[in-house]
């Protein structure tokens, strides 16, 4: 087998291992983001919600209490 030949094989392999990485990478990053974005969506509401049940006067429940820690 020649140099060239030897070479072509490698940069396949080369490829696809980069290519498997940068999947893996994606998918991840992806997941990780969703995750913190819920985490901050829920307590904004679980906020919003203390902060309108102390307009009206009452005491938040200890769920919302629970959440906010």
């Amino acid at each position: 087998m020649g140099i060239k030949q030897k070479f072509i094989i490698l940069s396949g392999i080369v490829g696809v291992i980069l290519a498997a990485v940068s999947v893996i990478g994606y998918f991840t990053a992806y997941s990780n983001l969703e995750e913190v974005l819920m985490q901050r969506l829920q307590r904004q509401s679980v906020l919003k919600g203390n902060q309108w049940m102390a307009g009206c006067g009452r005491k938040p429940s200890r769920y919302l209490r629970r959440l906010t820690l």
